[in-house]
């Protein structure tokens, strides 16, 4: 292996002598702004997921072997299964949610046949007398149908459960104000609860009970099946277990970050998961991310032969993974591109993100694609292209999902397509 001056110091010899001869004919030519910068000292990122080892490299063969990109059909399939699919989540942007539950419902709607109601509870409500009037007035049409506070950024979902011909859907508040999670773990199953009587009592021809089936957005630590803090407080799943018996646990990963420099996440997002004897983080976006070129997915995680019964979500249980939750739905901001003669990632970015200088977000999800030149890609290469904030949705599998990420800038490559 070769060192060079600008930066190809991961090429072979030749293709780095090739890569310098092309940065001496864009400069030759009047095109100084094709420059390839900023890549000197970048940290080696794996090219492709057989190089993973240990630990992360069996969670991608797991992924590999048990992960669905139909992830409406899974989500909504494990709807009609269970009366309850608890989606635990940390709260990295309610709107980013929005989308996702607003499919379901649309989904939960044209099921012919099926007579038992369905709902929608999030702990994201606060369960308060003004927003039960809102939520009845939005719902049903008396009234202001003004949605303000945290009932705004759940636009698309009540859109979409107003949408319903009655009496087939309801929405439910469920949060609770205490601000430790011993006290929110059961303040949000009595918010619930109290939410249903209250739904119950104004909507006697759309009754919930113990059989409906529905779906509650809740914080990861109340979403599990065990309490993972090291405290014998039951958790609001567990509280939920005498009334759903056949409940659903999934843990939601919405990805608010994108890969660059080691592990960059959104504030307050959390992925490590722990071996059972170790107190060493792995961290799961990564994984994910380089899973089916960043697409969605869902998986169940459950049995003998799952990886995640040797995991721990954190370094105060002795808890399996596997135990605490039934399953992972990673839900992504990307969409496909096929690369056309007289594309480079500079004009792609441009015309997909709206700003070219946002190359290096498609670069990095693309690494194992288009490999070490990023100046180098060429016609019919697929490559996995973040969603333009502009369009604030995402058609997969025939529904659509409002996810955004922050921006990226870096240098400019704009080599043509060979």
């Amino acid at each position: 292996m070769s060192s060079h001056r600008f930066g190809f110091g991961s090429l072979s010899a030749r293709r780095a002598r090739e890569a310098e001869l092309f940065y001496q004919e864009l400069v030759g030519a009047g095109r100084p702004g094709r420059l390839v910068r900023g890549l000197e000292g970048e940290e080696p990122q794996p090219t492709g997921l057989d190089e993973e080892t240990g630990i992360p490299g069996q969670i991608a063969a797991f992924l590999r072997s048990h992960a669905s990109a139909d992830i409406f059909d899974q989500a909504h399939g494990a709807n009609l299964s269970h009366p309850l699919v608890m989606y635990g989540e940390t709260h990295v942007g309610d709107g980013q949610k929005s989308y996702f539950f607003a499919e379901l419902i649309r989904r939960a709607s044209a099921v012919s046949g099926e007579t038992r109601p369905r709902f929608h509870a999030s702990e994201r409500f606060d369960n308060t007398p003004s927003e039960q009037v809102a939520l009845q007035n939005y719902l049903y049409g008396s009234g202001s149908r003004a949605l303000t506070g945290k009932l705004a950024n759940f636009r698309e979902m009540l859109a979409a459960a107003a949408a319903v011909r009655r009496p087939r859907f309801a929405v439910l508040a469920a949060n609770d104000p205490s601000a430790a999670d011993d006290a929110r773990h059961l303040g949000i199953f009595n918010a619930f609860m109290a939410s249903r009587a209250e739904h119950n009592r104004l909507h006697a021809d759309n009754r919930l009970d113990d059989r409906s089936h529905g779906h509650f957005l809740i914080g990861g630590a109340h979403g599990a099946r065990l309490n993972v803090d090291g405290s014998p407080a039951m958790t609001t799943t567990q509280l939920f277990l005498a009334h759903y018996p056949r409940l659903m646990v999934v843990r939601l990963y919405v990805d608010m970050a994108r890969l660059t420099r080691g592990n960059a996440f959104a504030a307050g997002e959390i992925d490590e998961v722990f071996e059972m004897s170790s107190s060493t983080p792995i961290h799961l976006l990564p994984i994910f991310r380089r899973h089916n070129n960043g697409q969605s997915f869902f998986a169940t995680v459950r049995g003998r032969a799952s990886v995640f019964s040797r995991l721990r979500t954190s370094t105060a249980t002795s808890h399996p993974y596997d135990q605490v939750f039934d399953a992972i739905l990673y839900l992504n901001q990307t969409e496909r591109y096929t690369v056309v003669r007289g594309d480079t990632l500079w004009d792609i970015a441009r015309r997909r993100l709206g700003e070219g200088r946002r190359w290096r977000e498609i670069y990095r999800s693309n690494r194992r694609v288009v490999g070490s030149d990023p100046n180098r890609i060429f016609p019919g290469q697929v490559l996995v292209v973040p969603l333009p904030e502009r369009r604030r949705w995402i058609t997969l599998e025939g529904g659509p999902i409002l996810i955004q990420s922050p921006s990226e800038c870096g240098p400019v490559p704009r080599g043509r397509v060979r």
